[in-house]
């Protein structure tokens, strides 16, 4: 082996821990003071690029300089033989955020109080006037303290904006920056961001440990709206979906700062416990993939749900769901609480948006359903304008009265079915998670089934009901 390599004469570069921004970090220690620390040290190729430079002084001086429980700070930056390094706080037994994904989808309670502690650092890093710019799985690092808990801290601000000039920093420019499917879509625009881009991303952390699929905002030319996360996994509580939900919406609707997106998640959570780590049921959507097009429906197979998903086009609350009344927990006024037997079937979505990639243009709110008594009626509902408005439990106990039917146009135990409503009539939209392809027998089998409901008129119902015929 090699002489080892010392910074300063003091810091000793022992072994390599992985790679971050523009340089390469190893595990080493101080010689003085004999602790362990964490070094980062720039590539020297990189010397020639004044922009990378720029941002490595600049990383080095913020973390230097702002320091926070949840934050991995510096301890010491400089240059040694014409080697810049930045010496870091050793943290043991830590690893990002896209390895916990590994394990599969994170319980909703973990994952609302891993978002906590990021958002204490997000606060702490505000109020001194930055903004992170890269908050995504790979810079969040996770360890599992003895009681369970886990421990999260804000890593890496190489791509940090400062409110104060920072001398031999690069200039400020609107140039995106940042990971892919974590960016704000005002940072991919090229349009001015503030901290409020931080809690986009953060909300779209949330969204990935939540459901296993990354937020995907299309194209310019095919722009998709974001599914709320209760929409894909129903098992979460809509109340944490609606909270992170209220983080990924335009800018002006976004939560005004990262106190207030604490306290909508807080109010969540309130009172429910985090379940044991388990694999995700069903097939994990890996990182990389993003929702596409999609049929929310669609999804049941493929994520392993239980019980229906409702894709409801219903006229969205006027102010951001943080802004209405408890955070959001409270209904509209206008409409029934959801009873136990809507309990197992949660509402989200918002109808398809048009115009730039943007995500839905308020946070998506849970709609409660009227309530369906136990051994509701099993046949089909007339057009009759005399009945009672239509509602979606009503829509899917009459599915589930075409039982015998569809279960003879398949051999599975299981049957997961996308009904489209639309006019009172209903189409198949997906089969066992697949798009209907009429050339196939058990979806058309199955489509001349479905073709066969009617339906009260009254209200105006439209959507997507997932309904499984177990």
């Amino acid at each position: 082996m090699g002489t080892p390599k010392i910074l300063e004469g003091r810091y000793q570069v022992d072994t390599p821990l992985g790679v971050g921004g523009q340089g390469r970090v190893f595990r080493g220690h101080d010689l003085v003071t004999k602790k362990p620390v964490a070094i980062k040290l720039m590539d020297l190729d990189q010397e020639d690029n004044p922009e990378a430079v720029g941002l490595f002084i600049q990383e080095g001086r913020l973390a230097a300089r702002i320091r926070d429980p949840h934050l991995v700070s510096a301890l010491h930056f400089g240059v040694s033989d014409g080697q810049r390094f930045i010496i870091y706080d050793y943290i043991p037994r830590v690893a990002p955020l896209t390895a916990y994904l590994d394990r599969g989808r994170a319980d909703p309670v973990r994952v609302c109080d891993i978002a906590l502690q990021i958002l204490d650092a997000l606060d702490t890093l505000h109020e001194a006037g930055v903004v992170h710019q890269d908050v995504s799985p790979a810079n969040c690092l996770w360890r599992e303290r003895e009681s369970g808990r886990l421990e999260v801290f804000l890593a890496d601000l190489g791509c940090a904006a400062s409110r104060t000039p920072i001398t031999g920093a690069p200039r400020r420019t609107d140039d995106p920056m940042g990971t892919a499917y974590f960016m704000a879509p005002e940072m991919w625009d090229g349009e001015g961001r503030d901290h409020r881009a931080d809690l986009w991303s953060l909300g779209a952390v949330m969204y990935v440990l939540l459901t296993g699929c990354e937020v995907d905002r299309g194209t310019d030319d095919e722009p998709l709206e974001i599914p709320a996360p209760a929409l894909l996994v129903p098992t979460i509580p809509p109340a944490i979906s609606d909270a992170v939900m209220g983080a990924l919406v335009s800018v002006e609707l976004r939560y005004p700062s990262a106190v207030a997106m604490a306290e909508s998640i807080r109010a969540a959570s309130v009172g429910l416990t985090v379940a044991p780590d388990r694999p995700s049921r069903g097939r994990k959507i890996p990182l990389g993939v993003g929702l596409g097009g999609m049929a929310a429906a669609a999804l049941l197979a493929v994520l392993g749900t239980a019980g229906a998903v409702r894709a409801v086009e219903a006229e969205p609350p006027t102010e951001p769901a943080h802004l209405l009344g408890s955070p959001a927990t409270e209904m509209p006024a206008s409409l029934p609480p959801t009873t136990p037997e809507d309990a197992s079937v949660l509402h989200a979505g918002t109808p398809p948006v048009s115009g730039p990639p943007v995500a839905a243009s308020v946070p998506t709110a849970s709609v409660p359903t009227t309530s369906l008594p136990t051994g509701g009626p099993r046949r089909p509902l007339t057009a009759d304008d005399s009945s009672p408005a239509l509602t979606w439990p009503t829509i899917e106990s009459a599915v589930k009265g075409k039982a015998r039917e569809l279960r003879a146009c398949s051999t599975d135990d299981s049957i997961s079915l996308g009904i489209r409503v639309a006019g009172g009539r209903a189409s198949l939209e997906s089969f066992d998670g697949k798009p209907v392809s009429l050339e196939h027998p058990n979806h058309r089998c199955a489509s001349d089934v479905v073709r066969g409901l009617r339906f009260s008129r009254r209200g105006r119902l439209a959507g997507v009901v997932g309904v499984v015929l177990d």
